[in-house]
């Protein structure tokens, strides 16, 4: 039976925070639906720091049940907003590679106008806590853990599966979406591996804000959290260009974070 807690601890974490994500994406939703007047993105901002809330919350619980000792570092506030900064460049780099050789090709975009640069800065904080939420339990929990038990290769894989069950059961679970969460999600957990469980939210973050107003691809659960219309191409997680970006962008990250 002790064999079995560990990951029986992580699954339910995961559960959880899919959970979560669903329910506050459905409050923040009732709530704007029910008093318009508050704004999208205030809605957006009360369903995002729910979700952080929430799993801050599971993370210290499943930390604190399970006990792995510091296997990977937390990091700073500095090498967070060097992972979003990261984050936005490897994202330009892995789609303008694939834009260059036909690989993937851009939808309308996001109508960036005064408004709409307004609407992008805006949101950028709020999508960073929304990474933080998600690398709380997939990397500084599922991870760490696993990662102290077995290895580092196999706390990385560990997190990137985690990743694949929380947007599958947010909506992505088409064989290609899960297919292209894998590869962000490996990406992702090496760059943790090397730089800290903040820089790897910073990257987290950054790559769905890219995504979604630099390149126009939105991310229909995103875009949908309190009906803000974002109008592009259909979402790159179902697409063979992301999938391609999303292998890119985790070979980039691999070959930046050897030691």
């Amino acid at each position: 039976m002790a064999a079995l807690r560990t990951p029986l601890v992580l699954i339910i974490a995961v559960l959880l925070l899919a959970g979560a994500g669903l329910a506050s994406q459905w409050l923040a939703g009732a709530i704007w639906r029910a008093f318009p007047a508050i704004g999208q993105v205030p809605a957006l901002y009360l369903r995002e720091v729910l979700y952080l809330v929430a799993g801050a919350v599971l993370a210290a619980a499943g930390l604190a049940v399970l006990r792995p000792g510091q296997t990977m570092r937390d990091g700073s506030w500095r090498e967070a907003l060097g992972g979003w900064g990261a984050g936005i460049a490897l994202v330009l780099a892995t789609f303008t590679a694939l834009f260059a050789t036909g690989a993937a090709t851009a939808g309308p975009g996001f109508g960036f106008d005064g408004a709409g640069a307004m609407l992008a800065l805006a949101v950028a904080p709020g999508l960073f806590l929304h990474g933080l939420a998600e690398e709380a339990v997939l990397r500084g929990l599922v991870q760490r853990c696993v990662e102290g038990a077995a290895g580092r290769l196999a706390g990385v894989i560990a997190g990137a599966l985690a990743f694949v069950g929380v947007q599958a059961l947010h909506g992505y679970a088409a064989p290609m979406e899960i297919a292209t969460t894998f590869a962000l999600g490996l990406g992702i957990g090496v760059i943790c591996t090397r730089y800290g469980l903040l820089a790897a939210a910073g990257v987290h973050g950054a790559w769905s804000w890219t995504e979604t107003f630099i390149l126009g691809v939105p991310a229909g659960a995103a875009s949908a959290v309190t009906g803000i219309a974002v109008q592009g191409a259909p979402d790159s997680v179902g697409t063979a260009g992301g999938l391609g970006a999303a292998v890119l962008f985790a070979l980039i990250a691999a070959v930046l974070t050897r030691r």
